[in-house]
């Protein structure tokens, strides 16, 4: 069988990196061209309870937190990621709001990297994959910055390879559930716009024909109005000026959103994002992907 004999040689590269041979760099940009291709980012619990790296400058840690020092309601808490399960070569990370699913490529900003709290937490000398930036630290897919959620990574060769094979036969379900903007109507059930990620990081994904395939499926939840006086105006779409007209916004100065629970079949860059704004619904409080 194909995948066995995958795992195998993962195996072997996994014995020659612990025992000291010819598996370093050379074998891990090997794996990194021979692993099955990602489409994008369980047993045991473990949870890490180390401190991270140093905060950042403008920040202070309090009660194993924290918090960007500014003004008002510019403050922010910033969570610390945790370990929710990692067995063989595969680990399972909780990623909080305002961490960036790093590789060899980042987005920059000031979002802390997930890769550096892996490091932190798990030893290289077991876990060689995650200190591997020629392998993505180890993670087969992403989350966005200003989302929350699990996120899988290999720790061993044998581990990635495993993964990214399931990713790449469509074995791994995906489901997330999100606030949008307006009151997504229920028929909306599936979204198949190809989306086009430009090559920088920063920049917004958008459905354009000349993008790569992608499926988005949706199932809507509920829809809720939610009072500006209660909630200010940047709860919900970023600030966005709204009328009666757009769906957003109702006459009484009050913001409907829709609950949206949703699959992806396939893993392009920011694609429920571009897809929900495709819709006209796009996620809520995102200034990146919210129309202005």
């Amino acid at each position: 069988m194909l995948l066995e004999r995958i795992l195998a040689i993962g195996r072997m590269l996994d014995r020659r990196q612990n025992s000291g041979g010819p598996a370093g760099s050379g074998h891990f940009g090997w794996a990194s061209r021979s692993a099955p291709a990602a489409q994008g980012g369980y047993a045991s619990a473990f949870v890490a309870s180390r401190d991270l790296s140093s905060p950042k400058a403008g920040e202070v840690v309090a009660g194993g937190r924290y918090t960007s020092e500014g003004a008002g309601a510019a403050d922010r808490e910033i969570l610390e990621p945790r370990i929710v399960s990692h067995s063989r070569g595969m680990v399972v990370v909780m990623k909080p709001v305002h961490w960036e699913v790093d590789g060899r490529t980042s987005e920059g900003g000031a979002a802390r990297l997930l890769s550096s709290f892996l490091q932190s937490a798990l030893p290289r000398a077991s876990c060689p994959v995650v200190h591997s930036s020629e392998l993505d630290f180890g993670f087969v897919h992403r989350l966005d910055v200003p989302s929350s959620g699990l996120v899988l990574a290999g720790t061993s060769l044998e581990g990635l390879f495993h993964l990214k094979w399931q990713i790449a036969v469509y074995s791994l379900d995906r489901h997330y559930v999100t606030a949008n903007q307006g009151h997504l109507s229920s028929e909306a059930r599936e979204v198949s716009e190809k989306v086009e990620a430009p090559s920088f990081e920063n920049t917004r994904s958008l459905t354009d024909g000349n993008g790569k395939p992608a499926r988005t499926h949706l199932s809507l939840l509920g829809h809720f109005c939610l009072r500006s006086e209660d909630r200010g105006a940047d709860a919900v779409g970023g600030g966005m000026e709204g009328s009666e007209q757009d769906g957003r916004r109702s006459s009484r100065g009050n913001f409907d959103v829709s609950f949206v629970a949703i699959s992806i079949h396939t893993g392009r860059r920011h694609q429920i994002r571009a897809h929900t704004r495709h819709l006209g619904h796009p996620t809520a409080s995102d200034p990146k992907y919210a129309p202005r």
